[in-house]
């Protein structure tokens, strides 16, 4: 990859990041289903999801540009999807859970076809 072409990437994730953080319902869907906090390092992003406790399912899924969490706490779905500026489909995604966290990580690199999957959690 080009040097402009990675500062470009890297500009739109930037403007991204900060366009979803601003939106109001980013803070109103932390407080009435789950927080997520966003993370990047230099290989991946990194989704952090504050479950509650009462859980007794949780699921990870891909489609298009979501990542999709769900969790069935006291007997009600609560989702949080989060949408990215590219087809995370394409990219390795994990997700392990410590407790009350869960952490999905997404690969920067390209290297899967996109289909449509769920994730397997890691405890």
């Amino acid at each position: 990859m080009t040097s402009s072409k990675k500062n470009s990437d890297s500009h739109s994730i930037d403007k991204w990041l900060e366009t979803l953080f601003l939106d109001p319902l980013t803070t109103f869907l932390d407080e009435t289903a789950f927080r997520l906090d966003l993370f990047e390092s230099g290989t991946q992003f990194i989704i952090e999801a504050v479950i509650p406790e009462e859980t007794s399912e949780t699921n990870v899924s891909l489609q298009d540009h979501k990542v999709i969490i769900s969790v069935i706490c006291n007997g009600k779905l609560r989702k949080r999807k989060v949408d990215w500026p590219f087809d995370v489909r394409e990219h390795v995604v994990g997700a392990r859970q410590f407790e009350q966290i869960l952490e999905v990580s997404i690969d920067k690199e390209k290297t899967l076809a996109p289909v449509d999957r769920q994730i397997e959690i890691k405890r």
